[in-house]
């Protein structure tokens, strides 16, 4: 059996609390239970305590439907032409690159 923690929703290495996921192989000829072999079966479970679940509502809940002012102020640039601008588009350039290489690969 193979374990994996979860990193939830505050991002990697920042986790309030990890959920459990299970993975299983069953033995076959050779092989010892919860080996692995590319062309065996294999069962996931995921384990999510009561605790988890109420705390990730929690924070669904309080999350605004749509922020309004937002949405209002992207709509009036974009039909100003002000909204696509050089610093927006280094903006999201860097972020992509950061996260490339946060990656595993």
């Amino acid at each position: 059996m193979h374990d994996v923690v979860s990193t939830g929703l505050n991002g990697p290495n920042r986790a309030s609390s990890a959920a459990r996921v299970s993975r299983s192989s069953p033995a076959g000829p050779g092989r010892e239970a919860g080996g692995t072999d590319a062309v065996s079966r294999s069962s996931d479970q995921v384990e999510v305590s009561q605790t988890q679940t109420a705390v990730l509502m929690a924070k669904l809940q309080a999350m605004p439907d749509i922020r309004v002012d937002l949405v209002q102020r992207a709509r009036e640039e974009i039909a100003n032409g002000t909204y696509d601008t050089p610093e927006r588009f280094e903006a999201a350039l860097d972020e992509m690159i950061t996260e490339s290489r946060e990656m595993d690969f």
